[in-house]
């Protein structure tokens, strides 16, 4: 994996038109997302920090002029927000998804680090934007190739191939974000 490295997507995604703009490094990203969803316009800015397993440690994001949440996750898998209470519903949630960004599913693959023809499940906290609303959701990802992963949203009976680089950066997530 590049050292640091910047990224930009563009949603395809007509409920959530927008652009993203990556900086990632040696355990840390930061991103800012500009969009419009069917509440209105909206700017993301969010930092995810990981261990060296690729385990998500924290997670700030920040809705400009508006709410904010945090998240933390211990080693033992316990969850915190804003306050540092413990979100027991997040109990065996391995990953964090942001329906904003491709990036969180680089994210899974790294940590998966699946070889050809394997196959990986994660519980994943879904995290809404602009809402901040959160699910949790069970996800699988199968290593097609080199570059191709078929994603499975389990609970939603959502199935994609997604084309990735390198990093396992996503190039192409069908319908929804394409780097640019």
């Amino acid at each position: 994996m590049t050292a640091r490295q910047h990224v930009m997507w563009q949603s395809l995604d007509e409920q959530k038109l927008g652009l993203e703009h990556l900086l990632t490094g040696q355990g840390w990203a930061s991103g800012t997302v500009i969009g419009k969803a069917p509440e209105g316009p909206f700017t993301l800015r969010y930092r995810l920090e990981v261990d060296g397993k690729g385990s998500l440690v924290a997670a700030v994001l920040r809705l400009s002029g508006q709410a904010s949440l945090t998240l933390t996750r211990s080693a033992s898998g316990r969850w915190q927000g804003n306050g540092g209470e413990e979100l027991s519903d997040l109990s065996g949630c391995t990953d964090l998804d942001l329906n904003v960004t491709p990036y969180t599913n680089t994210l899974a693959l790294r940590r998966l680090d699946l070889h050809p023809g394997e196959a990986g499940e994660i519980l994943a906290v879904v995290v809404e934007v602009p809402s901040l609303t959160r699910r949790v959701t069970r996800q699988r990802y199968t290593r097609l190739g080199p570059h191709t992963y078929h994603y499975e949203n389990l609970g939603a009976g959502f199935s994609t191939e997604l084309k990735v680089d390198d990093d396992l950066l996503v190039r192409e997530y069908p319908g929804l974000f394409v780097q640019i």
